[in-house]
């Protein structure tokens, strides 16, 4: 069954564009922002486009169903203003104007289809996708080292290369530290001192896909624990965007390598099966003149396996 979707933009012939550029997804609505419809209650699905302060869209937050879920395509996206809308749980996903209508229609794609994982759907064709498994730290080092050799022998900006090892290896040690957990829940490393951490495989194999057109760089990495949750991000950038202290100063841990990757890119994608699988799907684009730091946070949670 297709999902209802709503559009709502500045004018109602930019929310028809829109709804045109989502219309495979299923039944759309358009409306502008000073008309939206007066019942809301049969959406599955509302694209929102406007400001990033709440005057506007409250009123249609009040009235839509709770399981609704809600895409902002806001004028100013940042850290500090996804945190602000992460309160309400039905906002996971966001997009910085002006925003590539593609990143939209992979959004409503997931959320239609239920089909939520793989960078290739990010990539354009020219793109060849690197693929590699690692467990160990060595492992772990070695991939960096490839990686760093990779974005130097391609025609990166000088900004993209300098954060891709950054980005990687606070994946990486997500995937191979935080996130795996014991038969009971407990996490595997939490009381192992991170200098004997590098002596411990991790316990299911991490993968690491990694491509670029030439002039953006597409990483992507898996664990298969699947222990990742929405609110953690939600409060870890909550915490980190409150304390004023220089990102350098910041406590280490509490979430503040997640906040160093939302920060260091230009698009993000997380996506989990809970129990099973969790992507970070990360991209660094050349800036643009005029656009918002961050142009795609997405969040996308798929049904829990059930144990």
């Amino acid at each position: 069954m297709h999902p209802r979707i709503l559009i709502v933009a500045p004018t109602e012939r930019r929310a028809r564009t829109l709804a045109d550029s989502v219309a495979f997804a299923g039944p759309v609505d358009a409306a502008s922002g000073q008309k939206p419809p007066r019942e809301l209650d049969d959406y599955q699905l509302m694209v929102w486009e406007g400001s990033p302060r709440m005057r506007a869209l409250r009123p249609l937050l009040d009235r839509l169903p709770q399981t609704c879920h809600v895409v902002l395509a806001l004028s100013q996206l940042d850290v500090r203003w996804v945190s602000y809308h992460m309160v309400d749980p039905r906002i996971n996903h966001y997009l910085g104007t002006p925003f590539l209508e593609g990143d939209l229609r992979v959004v409503v794609s997931k959320l239609a289809s239920g089909e939520i994982f793989g960078l290739d759907r990010h990539l354009p064709p020219q793109a060849e996708i690197q693929y590699r498994r690692i467990t160990t730290y060595k492992e772990r080092c070695d991939l960096l080292d490839e990686i760093d050799r990779y974005v130097c022998d391609r025609p990166l900006r000088g900004k993209i290369r300098r954060s891709a090892g950054r980005v990687v290896e606070e994946l990486l040690m997500n995937a191979m530290y935080n996130a795996p957990v014991e038969a009971d829940g407990s996490r595997v490393f939490e009381d192992v001192d991170p200098n004997r951490r590098i002596e411990r495989a991790t316990p299911r194999p991490v993968s690491v896909r990694f491509a670029s057109d030439g002039g953006s760089l597409f990483i992507s990495v898996r664990d298969r624990f699947g222990t990742f949750q929405r609110d953690h991000l939600a409060r870890y950038l909550l915490r980190c965007v409150t304390d004023d202290s220089p990102i350098e100063e910041k406590k280490r841990g509490a979430g503040l390598g997640l906040y160093q990757i939302v920060s260091s890119v230009t698009r993000i994608a997380i996506n989990v099966l809970p129990g099973s699988v969790a992507e970070f799907i990360c991209i660094l684009d050349p800036p643009s003149e005029g656009a918002s730091p961050l142009r795609l946070l997405s969040v996308t949670i798929g049904r829990a396996v059930q144990v």
